[in-house]
């Protein structure tokens, strides 16, 4: 008796990831960018810290995967605080993209937000959830250039951190060709 197999019909997730090191400050209400060295090994953590009182920005330029379908997105945020509060951050993430002739000074896409807690340790990695489809602005496609603005809603009522909130990294989940 033979077998059939069906092959799956969606396509494979894959990533890009936004490093603290790699990200810009926003001129107006920006996020710090700071250096931090562990004192017992040594190791060189690079963060943009995020204020608790005030909603603040950092943005990253790249050009889009070229196997990237033009979809929507999903984000994790890699994230710490100096700070044994158990209490929660709200992240969140837009996206625009542009064409060859587009104008730079276009509108950001919807934004997307997860809220994560700290849990009662300083400096330890916490890992948020994904959040739901971000929905960039433009005309996505591979190849072309895409920014990506990450903020910290420190005004909202599920932001209880009272502390900066030190993002590592932030991974894009897209849906390949």
């Amino acid at each position: 008796m033979a077998t059939r197999y069906r092959l799956k019909s969606t396509k494979d997730p894959a990533y890009i990831i936004l490093t603290a090191g790699g990200g810009v400050p926003s001129i107006t209400s920006g996020a710090e960018l700071v250096l931090t060295e562990a004192s017992t090994n040594k190791q060189v953590i690079t963060t943009l810290d995020f204020d608790p009182d005030s909603i603040e920005y950092a943005q990253w330029a790249l050009a889009l995967p070229d196997d990237y379908n033009g979809g929507t997105m999903t984000a994790k945020f890699y994230w710490c605080a100096n700070s044994t509060s158990s209490n929660a951050v709200v992240w969140g993430i837009q996206g625009v993209s542009y064409t060859d002739g587009s104008a730079l000074d276009a509108s950001w896409g919807t934004a997307v937000e997860v809220t994560d807690a700290n849990n009662g340790t300083a400096y330890q990695l916490r890992v948020s959830s994904e959040t739901s489809a971000m929905t960039i602005a433009g005309s996505p496609a591979g190849g072309y250039l895409a920014q990506f603005r990450v903020y910290r809603k420190a005004t909202d009522s599920g932001d209880t951190l009272t502390t900066d909130a030190k993002l590592l990294a932030v991974r894009l989940k897209y849906t390949t060709l």
